[in-house]
């Protein structure tokens, strides 16, 4: 099948019966399947029209090659297995039927760990400044091959198996395969297993990240704690809202004290119940929060018909707007 390094070692990856690679020539595309648990196996026809060369390619795993289209997809998630390896893509040419396969990849050894004994991982979101899935472009690379990507799909999701999740003192490591290259803006969401309470962590890379194809690149993210928003909650580093998730978290968070700051547009789809917002500053940013599906109101009465029902908060440049008809919108009366 392939091998995969890490610090010097080499590391055989092998085959799982019930594997399935796409093979292509110039007429017809075949899935061929095979019982082997070995790193060489032999393949037979299961779906599809046999090829006949004399020229081939393949690809693993079949279900990300589209027979119609001839294009393969880098997927934009990965639930880990039991195993130490995702199924990462591989690719093979030749002019006859033994095929050597390579890794279009490498691979983040992504280590998290904190001090909270009781909040649990759940998944790490990888955004880039360049393609990390979807379809892809499959190019020489030193006597090999490697994948790029579209700079367009440059967000990645990978998630522990399930029930399998550690909490952060427990730690848990993410192999995360993606397209070989050097990443100068790569950060890291580390989701916990309720993310509207618990919140998340947010790390970007201080420097650039070099992954080589079919090699092993180790990141360890220690004193990982879960929080409200992206950011630090400080003047210099407020946190971030990006969404109606973002803003709903706030409601029953200590954020006393602490700088926020709308970073983009965005829609309130659900119905919003008001809640007590108390902080230091909220910086619109001069963006706006639409509201689509108007108001959740407590039974107990006592809040007006607003985002907030008490806000102690210095609030500056929020436009906000509504699709629907409202009598009014009020968000206190600090509003500048």
């Amino acid at each position: 099948k392939t091998t995969v390094g890490e610090n010097g070692g080499v590391y055989e990856v092998k085959w799982a019966s019930g594997d399935k690679i796409a093979i292509s020539d110039d007429t017809n595309v075949g899935t061929y399947s095979t019982t082997s648990t070995e790193s060489e196996g032999t393949f037979s026809l299961s779906s599809g029209t046999a090829v006949t060369g004399p020229a081939f390619k393949a690809y693993y795993p079949a279900d990300n090659y589209n027979k119609t289209t001839g294009v393969y997809t880098l997927p934009s998630s990965y639930t880990l297995g039991t195993g130490v390896f995702p199924k990462s893509a591989l690719y093979a040419e030749s002019n006859d039927t033994n095929l050597s396969f390579v890794n279009l990849l490498g691979f983040i050894k992504l280590n998290v760990k904190g001090t909270d004994t009781v909040k649990k991982i759940k998944q790490v979101v990888v955004t880039a400044d360049q393609g990390l899935a979807g379809p892809i472009t499959v190019t020489a690379d030193a006597s090999a091959f490697k994948a790029v990507a579209s700079s367009e799909n440059n967000r990645l999701t990978v998630s522990c198996p399930s029930g399998s999740y550690q909490t952060l003192d427990q730690g848990f490591t993410f192999i995360i395969p993606v397209p070989a290259g050097s990443y100068t803006n790569l950060k890291f969401e580390i989701q916990s297993t309720n993310v509207l309470t618990d919140g998340f962590a947010t790390k970007t890379a201080n420097k650039a990240i070099v992954v080589e194809r079919s090699k092993i690149t180790t990141i360890n993210l220690n004193n990982v704690s879960f929080d409200v928003a992206e950011g630090a909650g400080t003047e210099a580093d407020p946190y971030l809202l990006k969404s109606e998730e973002d803003l709903a978290r706030l409601s029953g968070a200590n954020t006393s004290g602490k700088y926020f700051k709308i970073a983009n547009d965005f829609t309130l789809t659900k119905p919003i119940t008001p809640f007590d917002l108390s902080c230091k500053q909220l910086d619109g940013n001069n963006k706006t929060i639409t509201i689509a599906n108007g108001f959740n109101i407590p039974s107990s009465g006592g809040y007006y018909v607003g985002i907030f029902g008490a806000l102690t908060c210095d609030v500056i440049n929020l436009n906000l707007t509504s699709t629907g008809t409202l009598q009014y919108v009020d968000i206190g009366n600090t509003l500048k």
